[in-house]
């Protein structure tokens, strides 16, 4: 071995320090605990119609997909009612643990399951959402979830172990890449349709059932449907530019949260705004969390 080979030994790739190049773990847990606060929304938000999309007795029960992965379709074997409510709790209690960071690997393996279980059962119902927290899950299934700020760091402290404070950053990438793919692809749909081109379509959507406060009114608002359709639109071509460039990152979670806010404020789909504003964290750098904690110890105390 030559020299210059003997110097190059073991020095990463241009990839591997693109993929593997280690930031602050407590990204990870912001994006853990945001991602488990979008799959109990998720849901608490199915827990009323659990027995009629689930059970088999249910409505949807024989609508569901039969391809891909059919051996984890836990609700095609565990169909009954008591059954369904049962796995509704106990998956309850996994995005909790998962949460709080307690036996993370094990509670996500179990969300995972409950998302591509979901996937496989409620054909006619699927949404948005619920393919964003499982491409999600995915993600996070095989990349680090955090060990600080979890249950299972003050457990590693007990048994005299410390938690890892970094952490590889591809996960992060991915996730960020699935939230700017999520906008544009979002706002591609909505360029080619007439009733956003013409600036008509908050007039409609805030006259149809999906709006919390439904009346004939809105359809006198022109001007203001005209900006709000725009707005949408021009906040989901700008978001991921907005919150991948660090100087404008804050504008971009300015502009994602009025959105998203307004979404949820005026609409019954509260749960799409409530998982997507919780998958933001992904995009904060290190000196961002470490502001970030150093404003809460100040605010809220070391605890």
């Amino acid at each position: 071995m030559n020299t210059l080979d003997a110097a190059n030994l073991g020095r990463p790739t241009i990839l591997e320090r693109f993929w593997l190049r280690p930031v602050d773990s407590r990204r990870y847990s912001l994006l853990r605990i945001g991602f488990a606060i979008g799959c109990l929304a998720s849901l608490v938000h199915q827990w009323p119609h659990r027995l009629d999309l689930y059970s088999a007795s249910g409505m949807a029960h024989n609508a569901g997909i039969r391809s891909g992965l059919s051996w984890l379709a836990v609700f095609r074997v565990f169909d009954s009612d008591w059954a369904v409510s049962v796995l509704f709790v106990f998956f309850a209690a996994a995005m909790t643990a998962l949460l709080f960071g307690f036996l993370s690997r094990a509670a996500m393996l179990a969300v995972f399951v409950w998302l591509h279980a979901s996937s496989l059962q409620i054909a006619p119902a699927y949404t948005g959402w619920d393919a964003v927290l499982r491409s999600v899950g995915l993600v996070l299934l095989l990349s680090p979830l955090g060990q600080i700020w979890s249950v299972d760091a003050c457990l590693l402290r007990r048994a005299g172990r410390l938690p890892s404070t970094t952490a590889p950053v591809y996960g992060l990438y991915l996730v960020q890449w699935q939230i700017a793919v999520m906008y544009f692809v979002t706002a591609a749909l909505k360029l080619s349709d007439t009733y956003w081109q013409s600036g008509e379509f908050a007039a409609y959507f805030y006259m149809s059932m999906f709006s919390l406060f439904p009346n004939p009114i809105y359809a006198q608002w022109q001007t203001v449907s005209l900006l709000l359709s725009y707005f949408a639109l021009a906040a989901e071509l700008s978001l991921p530019l907005l919150l991948w460039c660090k100087r404008t990152r804050l504008l971009g979670f300015v502009v994602g949260g009025a959105l998203h806010v307004s979404i949820a404020a005026t609409s019954i789909i509260w749960v799409f705004s409530v998982v997507v504003l919780a998958l933001y964290p992904a995009y904060l750098d290190d000196e961002e969390v470490q502001r970030l904690v150093a404003w809460a110890k100040s605010r809220f105390g070391r605890s």
